[in-house]
């Protein structure tokens, strides 16, 4: 588990920037976001 939680910190970090990233213009044209729990704002 020692091992693993690295690789799951890497990825959860990376999934965070790619919402953020898309998000910034998904949010302007489709409600994608806000069904996963994000503002539209």
């Amino acid at each position: 588990m020692v091992q693993v939680w690295p690789r799951v910190r890497q990825a959860f970090l990376f999934r965070t920037a790619l919402v953020l990233v898309l998000g910034d213009g998904l949010t302007r044209s489709s409600p994608i976001q806000n069904r996963n729990g994000y503002p539209s704002t």
